[in-house]
């Protein structure tokens, strides 16, 4: 950056949807950006690698109007095979698209089919970055039926386990009916289900639902529990 602003990022974008859209990252057999910045990097995600990219998108969200711009540039992203020249190990197989759709589901909710997506892309066998960022939605966005389908897909992104999830979703019988309306594949929502009360062995998963049951007090929220149990089951 000569000068560092929106027009700067935007020219950037520019130049790297232009790569991308032509396949740059194919061509090489994987992806690293650099970047020279005026101002000292920020970095959103604490715990992802603290590379080029993860500085530059963590910039680049903050001007509303490169929304879209940063949208193409995780479209033209998502191919599961192009991964980072910058990264060691495991982090490598990290998508192209993966520190800008992080950023951007960050900096707005209504962008959270970005994580969506991403989740569906991801490398689930070797690439954990993913599953990380479900923390930082709901540290951000909260637990609510509009998220609940990017937390979902999120914590289903490793293959490997899933993190425990705050109790919120599933002592709130709204967020069990989202959980309940994402239509999940029968092993999908029993890996989910267990993640989420950190228990594999199924009577005691439905012991736990069956005590939920009783302790609601509406009709209502007594049959989200059946059939969360039910479906489960």
């Amino acid at each position: 950056f000569k000068i560092e602003g929106e027009k700067g990022y935007s020219d950037s974008l520019d130049f790297l949807n232009n790569l991308l859209k032509k396949g740059y990252s194919k061509i090489l057999d994987g992806y690293a950006l650099q970047v020279h910045f005026i101002d000292e990097p920020q970095f959103l995600i604490v715990d992802w690698p603290l590379n080029y990219a993860h500085a530059f998108f963590t910039k680049a969200v903050m001007y509303e109007s490169l929304h879209n711009k940063i949208r193409e540039y995780i479209e033209y992203g998502m191919c599961m095979f192009d991964g980072y020249e910058d990264l060691e190990g495991a982090e490598s197989c990290t998508v192209v698209g993966t520190f800008a759709a992080g950023a951007l589901a960050l900096c707005d909710k209504k962008h959270l089919d970005m994580a969506i997506e991403l989740a569906e892309n991801t490398d689930g066998e070797h690439e954990e970055l993913t599953e990380k960022l479900t923390g930082y939605v709901i540290e951000r966005h909260g637990i609510n039926p509009e998220t609940i389908p990017a937390i979902v897909a999120l914590a289903l992104s490793y293959d490997h386990y899933v993190e425990e999830l705050p109790e919120e979703i599933y002592t709130n019988t709204v967020n069990l009916q989202a959980i309940l309306d994402c239509s999940l594949e029968e092993w999908a929502f029993r890996r989910l289900v267990n993640g989420m009360f950190s228990e594999e062995e199924e009577k005691v998963v439905l012991k736990k639902i069956k005590k939920l049951f009783e302790k609601a007090k509406s009709d209502k929220d007594k049959k989200v529990y059946a059939d969360f149990y039910n479906r489960y089951k």
